[in-house]
């Protein structure tokens, strides 16, 4: 399964959402046809061009489009920990971090202990011996049927959820960006993968 994937599972059902925008252009379906449309609003097309300039270079020019213009933002796969969207529009899920040697997975706490929530340099992962997993095809599809609930409001918060919320911002150090951010991670990422919190 790929993003295409989840695009499809979205733009060729019945919600018949345009999954990506870039430009005038949409792309959808599970054919992944192209329909060119017309935009009277100069902020949308403004929004796009932003969207599609920033998407070759940076995760943080992404977010930062998406601020600009108020538009939701549901990222995935995000390393280091101290980037996440900057809204509470946004939702996001990290990469995990692992072992390479045992194949074992480290907690947030872990992570933080070594600093790893802070590396920005692929050296410094290959040197402390770790691999930074990619989210899976399932925790992409969780975060975006997440995120369309949030749009559509049919989302439904549970206690739950806000505690693992809680809990997941109150192990950075109190003046670390993360803490400060009002985007959440994903509600089912974080209930699947509920020992990442131990």
């Amino acid at each position: 399964m790929s993003f295409w994937d989840t695009i499809s599972t979205f733009a060729g059902s019945d919600l018949g959402k345009a999954a990506i925008g870039l430009g005038t252009s949409y792309y959808a379906g599970n054919r992944a046809e192209k329909a060119t449309q017309q935009s009277a609003q100069a902020q949308r097309e403004a929004a796009d061009l932003a969207f599609e300039r920033a998407l070759p270079w940076s995760t943080g020019g992404l977010f930062g489009a998406a601020a600009i213009f108020g538009v939701p933002f549901a990222a995935v796969n995000l390393t280091p920990l101290r980037i996440a969207p900057r809204t509470s529009l946004d939702l996001f899920i990290p990469k995990k971090y692992r072992y390479r040697d045992t194949q074992k997975f480290l907690t947030i706490r872990e992570i933080i202990e070594i600093g790893a929530h802070d590396w920005g340099r692929t050296e410094k992962y290959t040197q402390a011996g770790l691999d930074v997993v990619e989210n899976s095809s399932e925790e992409i599809l969780d975060l975006v049927v997440e995120m369309n609930a949030r749009l559509d409001g049919t989302w439904v918060e549970d206690d739950n959820d806000n505690e693992l919320q809680s809990i997941y911002r109150s192990m950075f150090p109190k003046n670390h960006p993360i803490v400060g951010h009002p985007s959440r991670i994903g509600a089912r990422f974080l209930s699947k993968n509920a020992w990442l919190l131990n």
